[in-house]
């Protein structure tokens, strides 16, 4: 979708091998739900499945997780508004991940781990984190060049931008 978290995690996801790992996408805010419906390719499901759980109770989310049978849920959401938190303290998964969105300690005792980097995670602060630091050695934002976007402007120029930041180049 067009969602920063969404679209960093299109490598992720298409890197995973479907012969080792069932992957499920629960997608909790409505737009991202339609635009992922809409254009899956975009969305970057890859094989993913999709769950539409905008709609959905908290209650429901956590069920609908466990009856999967699922072992890990990586949770991308945080604090960030339209959260999984209450989901996620119903235990739905055996280990329960903190990724990406929120890049900080979500101060919940039901979330086992957090991905982060040296800088966003720092050792020196474990231990004012609830969740145990998965720390990742260069940086816990996964971005890729393949999926650059490029927009024309009125004069010819195209603006491009992939991992956040924004260049202009001339017409060919």
């Amino acid at each position: 979708t067009g969602h920063a978290v969404a679209g960093s995690m299109r490598l992720v996801m298409e890197l995973h091998d479907p012969a080792r790992f069932e992957l499920a996408l629960y997608v909790v805010k409505t737009d991202q739900a339609v635009a992922a419906a809409l254009d899956p390719a975009r969305a970057g499901l890859g094989w993913a499945r999709l769950v539409d759980a905008s709609a959905a109770h908290q209650h429901q989310l956590a069920r609908w997780i466990n009856e999967a049978g699922t072992h890990v849920v990586i949770d991308c959401n945080g604090q960030t508004g339209k959260e999984s938190m209450l989901a996620l303290a119903m235990r739905p998964a055996l280990i329960q991940v903190h990724f990406l969105g929120f890049p900080s300690t979500l101060g919940a005792a039901y979330v086992d781990h957090i991905i982060g980097d040296r800088t966003v995670s720092p050792a020196d602060l474990a231990g004012f984190y609830t969740e145990k630091l998965l720390v990742l050695p260069h940086t816990f934002q996964v971005t890729s060049h393949r999926y650059r976007q490029s927009h024309p402007w009125p004069d010819g120029r195209r603006a491009e931008w992939a991992l956040r930041s924004a260049y202009l180049r001339a017409p060919e």
